[in-house]
């Protein structure tokens, strides 16, 4: 999300930096699917979760959310994106593998949530608790976080159920994201912008590359341990990062967030 904001600098358009990531993502799954032939017997789910993924990654991500980060405050619009987790990791345990869960993982999903609540409020009180909240932030990262819930609990089915076939169920995803996003494209001149561009080839990239490995990684260690560590660590590293090497100075919020989101990420593994 850092990068795509930063791609977005300058009144930029979500819907073009979107087009370029999608693009680079089906690209790279449909080479994937060349050389495994794992399109060879997909089930129509795998195809109907594609399409599904689609969607809540064209309208929800890139229209509602990075248009939220845009108009309003980027604490509350992050930590309501990444909370969006839960929903996968529920569907997880409740539909997918029922009676899987633990004490631990229900205590490791709450610190997880608690930690990146207080992370999104912490941000939001350094920078004005009430500056760019208003009725159209609201409206956008509401529909955005439905579908970031179920971009979630898509990645949590296929992961579970169709982890042979990630590569056919991501050229399908994103080859359809490029084509719902180029209509809702409010600038379409900006479509040769460099950082734009840039931004949306780099944000592929690493999707490409982490979106298989979620997958399987989700048939291994169960959406209930991937989802949560996937979402948190990042945000974890980016702060510690900051920290070490840029001299950023932390909250006592951030601090707290920080201990118990590395508490909670270590402890869910012991759920399983």
């Amino acid at each position: 999300m850092l990068l795509g904001r930063w791609a977005l600098k300058d009144g930029g358009e979500p819907g073009v930096e979107g087009f370029r990531g999608s693009l680079t993502v089906a690209a790279a799954c449909a080479v994937g699917t060349a050389l495994t032939g794992d399109w060879r017997g997909a089930p129509a789910g795998v195809w109907l979760a594609g399409a599904a993924m689609s969607v809540a990654y064209a309208v929800g991500f890139w229209i509602c959310v990075m248009r939220a980060l845009q108009v309003g405050p980027a604490g509350p619009t992050a930590t309501i994106n990444n909370m969006a987790m839960a929903a996968g990791v529920l569907y997880g345990l409740i539909v997918l593998t029922p009676g899987r869960a633990t004490a631990w993982t229900w205590a490791g999903l709450a610190g997880v949530c608690a930690a990146l609540l207080l992370l999104g409020l912490g941000k939001q009180a350094e920078n004005g608790v009430h500056r760019g909240i208003g009725g159209r932030w609201a409206r956008l990262v509401a529909i955005g976080g439905a579908f970031s819930c179920l971009s979630f609990v898509i990645q949590a089915h296929v992961g579970t159920l169709y982890p042979v076939h990630k590569y056919v169920f991501g050229a399908a995803a994103y080859a359809l994201a490029a084509l719902l996003l180029p209509p809702m494209v409010r600038q379409p001149e900006r479509f040769s912008l460099r950082h734009e561009r840039l931004g949306g080839i780099v944000l592929g990239a690493v999707n490409a590359a982490s979106m298989p490995l979620t997958l399987v990684t989700i048939r291994n260690l169960g959406a209930e341990v991937t989802l949560p560590v996937t979402v948190a660590t990042p945000i974890l590293l980016v702060l510690i990062i900051g920290l070490i090497f840029y001299k950023e100075r932390l909250s006592t919020v951030a601090w707290i967030a920080c201990l118990l989101g590395a508490l909670a990420v270590a402890v869910l593994p012991y759920g399983g």
